[in-house]
C-alpha cells in the first residue's frame, strides 16, 4: 500500500493559490489607495483658509477666497484619482459614512464659530478656528483612507 503525500494533493496547491491571490489583493488595495504624502496636508491647509476666510471681513474677497479653495479641493481630489486610479464616488461602509459626516459636522461647527468670532469682534480668533479645521481635516481625511482600504480588503 501506498501512502498519499497530502502535501501535494490539489486541494493543498488550490488553497495555497487562494490565499496567494488574497495576498495579492490585499497588497494592490494597499498600493493603488495609498495616499501621497502632499495630500493631507495640502486638503487641511484649503480647509483651514476656508475656516479662517470670514476673518477677511469683506464679502466679495471672502467669496473669492472661498471659491478659490473649493476649485482647489476638487482639483486635488481629480488629481489623487488620476495618480492612483481610485475613484471613491461614495463612501464605503458605515466608517465611511460616519466619517464623512464627522468632517461635515466639524467644517459646518468651525467656520459658524469663525463667523461668530468675526461679529462679535473678535476675527483675530478665526485663526485658532483655522487650526482645529487643519488638525481636524487631517485626521480625519487620513481615517476616511484608512476605512476605504480596509473595507476594500475585507471585500
Amino acid at each position: 500500500m501506498e501512502s498519499e503525500n497530502t502535501e501535494l494533493s490539489p486541494a493543498n496547491g488550490a488553497d495555497a493559490a487562494l490565499a496567494g491571490i488574497a495576498d495579492d489583493r490585499r497588497a494592490l488595495v494597499r498600493e493603488v489607495a495609498r495616499t501621497s504624502p502632499w495630500y493631507y496636508p495640502a486638503v487641511s491647509l484649503l480647509a483651514a483658509i476656508v475656516v479662517w476666510a470670514p476673518a477677511i471681513g469683506s464679502p466679495v474677497p471672502f467669496t473669492v477666497v472661498v471659491a478659490l479653495c473649493a476649485l482647489g479641493l476638487m482639483m486635488l481630489d481629480s488629481l489623487r484619482e488620476r495618480t492612483s486610479g481610485v475613484t471613491m464616488p461614495r463612501p464605503a461602509g458605515r466608517r465611511g459614512w460616519a466619517i464623512l459626516i464627522a468632517v461635515g459636522a466639524v467644517f459646518i461647527a468651525l467656520i459658524a464659530a469663525s463667523f461668530a468670532l468675526v461679529v462679535a469682534g473678535r476675527s483675530e480668533l478665526s485663526l485658532v478656528c483655522a487650526a482645529v479645521a487643519f488638525v481636524a481635516m487631517f485626521v480625519l481625511a487620513w481615517l476616511y483612507d484608512a476605512s476605504f482600504i480596509a473595507q476594500q480588503q475585507a471585500s
